[in-house]
């Protein structure tokens, strides 16, 4: 069984997504580009990679997760030369025991962003006291 996850701090757009969906103990977060709250894109790189990765963080948090519960990400870059500049910022979000990632570069993203990023998570069964 599948379930909906939404944030309300996340900007919302038109198209037909789920920002996240758990199925089972795995949380599948959509790609997130770096919009600011007024659903504007972050005027540089690294803006919008901190961004992306808040509005995973609020996506998790609603199901009560954490940037530790992520086991895997994927990054579109539309220049593949701004990896150092992303991985300034991504560094701070997974200091310790960072999650698999692949990381390409696209030929456009949507609203012409610079970066989006997706992630799955993992979260533990509770254990039986």
């Amino acid at each position: 069984m599948k379930r909906v996850i939404n944030s309300s701090k996340v900007p919302s757009i038109s198209a037909p997504l789920s920002q996240a969906i758990q199925a089972g103990d795995f949380i599948f977060v959509s790609g997130q580009v770096g919009r600011e709250s007024n659903g504007d894109l972050g005027k540089t790189v690294e803006r919008q990679v901190e961004l992306a990765l808040r509005h995973i963080e609020s996506i998790l948090h609603e199901v009560g997760a954490t940037m530790e519960n992520v086991v895997k990400v994927s990054v579109w870059l539309a220049d593949i030369k701004s990896a150092p500049s992303m991985n300034l910022i991504y560094k701070k979000f997974f200091s310790n025991n960072p999650p698999a990632r692949a990381a390409y570069q696209v030929a456009k993203l949507p609203m012409d962003a610079c970066v989006e990023i997706e992630a799955i998570a993992h979260l533990p069964k509770k254990s039986k006291l």
